[in-house]
């Protein structure tokens, strides 16, 4: 039997920042966004806080609103990234089996021969205590048999616990576990499998697989080996993860964008991040999706499929601007955007080289890309940019890398 922990720390973002400020600890704390800059919603809040009503994406005036003595502190990227580093050494002490998910979450593989569940449970206890003594944060951990039954284990007691879900625990739960609790099933797929009348993960793994694939795909049945605790998808470490299934970037600027040259003003910026993003996970992609929200706040995406898979910002900033042409520029004003890329292949692919000369273009076009990278690695992000985003002088000062966040794909799915 497989020996799977999940290990989720508490309130990261805010936990992280209190050990910045001892000061604040056992207050209600939150990490929240500038709201001049339109990003005045909470990030994470301390169980204070949360005890008083205050949750994730609620504004802060609602969330002072509801707990006056709410102290709410500015993210701090570089702190978070160190905390992150800090657990997955800390996880790679009890295993080189270690997958992470995000940087606040981790799976880790403790299978071995003769190991019981027991034994994974008191490894799971001191890491925990190690966790709370050598970072100050908390964490709650699951055990199970396999990463889906652990991320939900992991899930049912917090802050700072242990959980054991043994696969015959989980049979005589799954008729009272709502299928929102399974891992990968968010708003949009609980609203469908509600239609159908599948509200508990016992429902979902009884429902016909013919017909749950033609409602989900192979997804379906997926989710339903999940429901019935099947789940055998290995706990991946970082350096043999396989290709993400998108990467992308979005950003709510300070002001509204209101004519078709701030919008083509902040895909340039938006598209030399993905194109960044897409080389630093050594990807080329062969589909490019452009995302907008109107001031309404009503979101509408379109998407372009490439001849050739691409990760260079000529290309992807240009099919962006089509799209945003021929589809949205009549919508404006608007309050946000995103590029996103997916159908992801190995930038080392073999490429079939052209009497054109369009090929050996790209190759230097990407050898510029890399260096003005390596420039803004040593000096900073805006040491180099381009002229397209300096068309207005509020949008080119976002900066996509560190003002904003990047979210695996599964958030971007809702699940």
């Amino acid at each position: 039997m497989r020996l799977i922990l999940h290990v989720d720390a508490n309130s990261f973002y805010a936990s992280c920042l209190i050990c910045r400020h001892p000061d604040l600890r056992a207050r209600p704390v939150a990490a929240a966004g500038d709201p001049r800059e339109r990003h005045g919603i909470i990030l994470s809040a301390t169980p204070e806080a949360k005890a008083a009503g205050v949750k994730v994406g609620m504004a802060i005036w609602m969330a002072r609103q509801l707990c006056p003595q709410l102290n709410v502190l500015p993210p701090d990227y570089p702190l978070f990234h160190y905390f992150s580093d800090a657990l997955r050494r800390l996880f790679r002490a009890y295993s080189d089996r270690v997958e992470p998910y995000g940087l606040d979450e981790a799976w880790i593989d403790l299978s071995a021969p003769g190991r019981t569940f027991e034994d994974a449970r008191r490894a799971a206890e001191e890491l925990r205590l190690r966790v709370k003594r050598e970072l100050g944060l908390t964490v709650s951990i699951g055990v199970a048999a396999s990463k889906a039954l652990a991320k939900l284990a992991s899930d049912m007691r917090k802050p700072d616990a242990v959980t054991m879900l043994h696969p015959d625990l989980f049979r005589e739960m799954a008729g009272s576990l709502p299928v929102s609790a399974l891992l990968f099933i968010g708003p949009a797929t609980r609203r469908k499998l509600l239609r159908m009348n599948v509200r508990t993960l016992a429902d979902l793994s009884r429902m016909d697989s013919d017909l749950l694939c033609s409602h989900f795909g192979k997804t379906g049945n997926t989710l339903q080996s999940f429901a019935g605790g099947m789940d055998d998808m290995p706990v991946r470490p970082t350096e043999h993860a396989c290709l993400p299934k998108s990467i992308g970037h979005s950003a709510t600027p300070p002001m509204d964008i209101a004519t078709p040259e701030d919008a083509l003003c902040l895909l340039s910026i938006l598209a030399e991040s993905v194109s960044a993003r897409l080389m630093a996970a050594g990807c080329k992609a062969r589909c490019v999706s452009l995302l907008v929200r109107g001031t309404d706040l009503v979101c509408a995406s379109c998407q372009r499929s490439l001849p050739l898979a691409t990760n260079l910002f000529s290309q992807i900033h240009g099919e962006a601007a089509k799209l945003f042409t021929q589809r949205y520029s009549g919508r404006l004003p608007l309050r946000s955007m995103g590029i996103s890329c997916t159908l992801l292949v190995p930038d080392d692919a073999p490429v079939q080289d052209d009497w054109l000369g369009i090929a050996r273009g790209r190759a230097r076009e990407e050898t510029l890309a890399r260096a003005a990278e390596s420039l803004r690695a040593r000096f900073g992000h805006h040491c180099v940019r381009r002229g397209r985003s300096l068309t207005n002088g509020v949008l080119s000062a976002v900066n996509p890398k560190e003002q904003h966040t990047a979210h695996p794909d599964a958030f971007f799915r809702g699940g």
